[in-house]
């Protein structure tokens, strides 16, 4: 079964779970963009050649019904509410799906596709498709106008608004529209020059800009635009681990606290390998599609309009060893099975909050060992509730034979001397100011300081079979703890806490059985301490957390002091390397 085909079959199967829990969908209140996804899904299984045998008018009907719940929805500016009031790029995205459907119902038909009104059976369905035109065609109409002068609030916004506005230009051509896209795309796509946007968020990039880009281009006739999403793809494959996951921690929305497939990618790494002749890409397209399509339907819908990305893809041509520092200050390392990601690119150090659109996640090192999964490592500090440790800095090492990386931060926090005489007010009422970790009506910057300060460096150096970590910090006695999120797996030499929370027993733990698990060595100012995590200031003083679930385990250092540890997976590949004293080369993998 050929690609295109499968997609169909998978797509067909989607429909027809919507159709049979469709009355319950519609009762259940949807949101305008479900509902215009789903009438999307089904026209497109209409439409495709090999969906469905007899095109089954049934799908049309549902269409239709979406359609004019759709309009019972639309607000009296042609705008729609839902997360977003009155918001013309959520309206913009119901309207690019309306948009596809109109393009799916009016392609022409080939040898392999009879025209779309005479699939039912060979019966007509012209009565259906002309009223699915008619409410989506008046839909359109009434809001063209807001999303001409409609605003955004999120970078991503500004692609999915031209998108709709290049595909109703498409439709209906006028001058104000064109300018009004002119204007968004004269602002520049912001893209750094390793190819991550400025969201640095795999899901944003999936779902919208980079599906926007490839329409612009297409539409717009403007290829540099798709090479734009080109430079994003060989980001994105590159940040992408053994278990197809692509990297969030470094993103600057709510996708850093989760778990983004490469399956989302598929359609644009079919498209791009195909077009551009990129097998380096086919490798990854065919990685992505054994995973599994989320949205079968939409990439359907996908493939009808743009058929490019149906032919076969080129050879695959398999990655080897790689290594990158992106200008986000996130690092990759793959070598052999072993997985290795660091995240120096938290945005917290320069903004001293947690807010949406920043990069805040604590986790600096995501790795796999072997056959274990090391989800996340933080550094929790008893240091004035500022929070976890969060870097500033990345920087390559520079020792000649060593390969690895420095993470660095200073956080501070003061204790405020008496007002000036001349800054003194007989009533006490002074200005009300937030000195960097709490807020007081003390006018800090008035005052003088005594002024307390943790430095911590982080030097994470890959080795075979695993990686060596060393936390070295300066400052006022406290302590440190190292927070390991695991998989729930076997484990030696450690003590459960409390459900999901484990600390060391021995200077050595192991985590797993056989011949993959992860042993984990301890040296140093290690102490046998109560673990903790404290989330800071911010979220312990309404009682929140951004804490991790799952199995975790604590590893508590004093502090001034140095904590080693090394993690392995002594595999008896790497047993052998590691015996032999083979070292490490930055660009060639491992000499062996």
């Amino acid at each position: 079964m050929t690609h295109f085909a499968e997609l169909a079959a998978q797509a067909q199967r989607q429909a027809a779970r919507m159709l049979s829990e469709q009355e319950d969908f519609l009762r259940s209140a949807p949101p305008h963009r479900a509902l215009a996804r789903r009438m999307k899904v089904m026209v497109a299984c209409y439409c495709a050649p090999g969906a469905r045998a007899d095109g089954d008018g049934g799908l049309l009907r549902a269409a239709l019904r979406m359609a004019q719940a759709l309009v019972e929805v639309q607000g009296p500016t042609g705008l729609f509410d839902g997360g977003n009031l009155q918001s013309p790029p959520d309206t913009a995205f119901t309207a690019n799906d309306m948009l596809d459907t109109l393009l799916l119902l009016k392609q022409p038909p080939t040898a392999e596709r009879p025209p779309a009104c005479l699939k039912d059976g060979g019966k007509t369905c012209e009565p259906l498709i002309f009223c699915l035109r008619q409410v989506l065609d008046a839909c359109l109409d009434r809001l063209d106008p807001s999303l001409r002068r409609g605003g955004v609030h999120t970078p991503n916004h500004r692609w999915e608004l031209c998108q709709a506005l290049a595909k109703l230009e498409s439709r209906r051509p006028d001058q104000e529209r064109r300018a009004r896209i002119d204007q968004w795309l004269a602002e520049g796509i912001d893209v750094d020059p390793d190819g991550q946007y400025s969201e640095r968020s795999a899901s944003y990039a999936a779902h919208v800009t980079n599906r926007s880009l490839l329409v612009l281009a297409r539409e717009l006739h403007r290829p540099e635009l798709e090479d734009v999403v080109v430079r994003n793809l060989e980001a994105v494959v590159a940040m992408t681990d053994r278990e197809g996951k692509v990297e969030t921690i470094h993103s600057r929305r709510q996708d850093q606290f989760r778990t983004v497939p490469l399956s989302l990618f598929h359609h644009q790494l079919r498209l791009i390998s195909v077009t551009r002749n990129r097998g380096d890409l086919a490798w990854w397209c065919e990685r992505a599609w054994r995973m599994g399509v989320a949205d079968p339907g939409d990439e359907l819908s996908n493939a009808l309009l743009d058929p490019r990305s149906t032919a076969p893809l080129p050879q695959p041509i398999a990655p080897g060893a790689d290594e990158r520092l992106f200008t986000s200050g996130l690092a990759v390392m793959r070598r052999r099975s072993h997985y290795l990601c660091l995240n120096g690119g938290s945005d917290w150090p320069f903004l001293k909050r947690t807010v949406s659109g920043l990069a805040t996640n604590p986790t600096f090192l995501h790795a796999w060992v072997g056959d274990v999964e090391i989800r996340s490592l933080r550094l929790s500090r008893d240091f004035f509730g500022l929070g976890p440790f969060r870097a500033q800095r990345i920087n390559p090492l520079t020792a000649k034979d060593t390969a690895g990386y420095l993470l660095s931060e200073e956080t501070t926090a003061n204790y405020y001397q008496p007002l000036p005489v001349g800054a003194r007010r007989p009533d006490g009422d002074y200005a009300l100011e937030h000195e960097g970790r709490f807020a007081a009506a003390m006018a800090f910057s008035q005052r003088g300081s005594d002024t307390l300060t943790l430095s911590t460096e982080v030097t994470v150096v890959p080795r075979p079979g695993g990686f060596d970590l060393t936390v070295r910090t300066r400052g006022p006695r406290t302590r440190v703890c190292l927070e390991v999120a695991l998989p729930d797996l076997p484990a030696e030499a450690v003590t459960r806490v409390k459900e999901g929370v484990w600390t060391p027993d021995a200077d050595e733990v192991t985590w797993g059985k056989g011949d993959g698990a992860l042993r984990i060595t301890m040296a140093g100012d290690v102490c046998f301490t109560p673990p903790f995590y404290e989330p800071g200031e911010e979220l312990h003083h309404i009682g929140g957390t951004d804490a991790l679930g799952g199995q975790r385990l604590y590893i508590s250092a004093l502090v001034p002091g140095e904590m080693r540890l090394r993690f392995r997976s002594y595999s008896s590949l790497d047993a052998d390397v590691e015996n032999s004293g083979a070292r490490r080369i930055r660009d060639t993998g491992y000499l062996l």
